[in-house]
């Protein structure tokens, strides 16, 4: 249960964040710079389609999922609610192995702020992406779908429970 909140949180996060922050008309691009460049022109366009074809597989996939939940209205007036996307820019791009990070100026509501859009390279195209700690994290809560860890973390907290001095909280099952 705990960990399909925690999905659920990191997938509206990432998928408000990257709205805030890019377009993607044209899809994944051979640069780093293109693929931004597509993603924030469909964000400014409210295009959640074009926006899709932007992010990697994971990253749609998950993203897909919040919006069929959610609905496609409900995902653009979130957008929107967000603040209007008025221009971006790129200012700087760093690209190690397959991996990508974009410093984009973006301007909302007449404030400009910088942010950073991650990628990653997929079969020679670029795809904006979660940074790689978020995906460490993705693949650490992976792994607590396997028995053995779940009965390790059962063991884990029987034992704090033990522990645990009259009157303070409980810890969640």
């Amino acid at each position: 249960m705990k960990r399909s909140w925690w999905s659920i949180a990191l997938v509206a996060g990432c998928l408000l964040c990257l709205a805030l922050m890019s377009g993607c008309g044209g899809g994944a691009g051979s640069t780093p710079e293109k693929t931004v460049k597509n993603f924030y022109k469909a964000t400014k366009n409210q295009d959640l389609d074009a926006m899709l074809k932007c992010m990697a597989p994971d990253l749609r996939e998950m993203s897909e999922k919040v919006i069929e939940k959610e609905g496609k209205e409900n995902a653009r007036k979130g957008m929107a609610g967000a603040g209007e996307l008025e221009k971006y820019e790129i200012k700087d791009a760093k690209i190690t192995g397959d991996r990508a990070e974009v410093k984009v100026a973006v301007t909302s509501e007449g404030k400009t702020e910088e942010k950073t859009e991650y990628l990653s390279r997929i079969d020679g195209r670029w795809y904006v992406d979660v940074p790689e700690d978020v995906k460490k994290m993705k693949e650490g809560l992976e792994k607590m779908d396997d028995p053995k860890m779940k009965e390790m973390m059962k063991k884990m907290q029987e034992g704090l429970k033990e522990g645990m001095p009259e009157g303070a909280p409980k810890l969640p099952e």
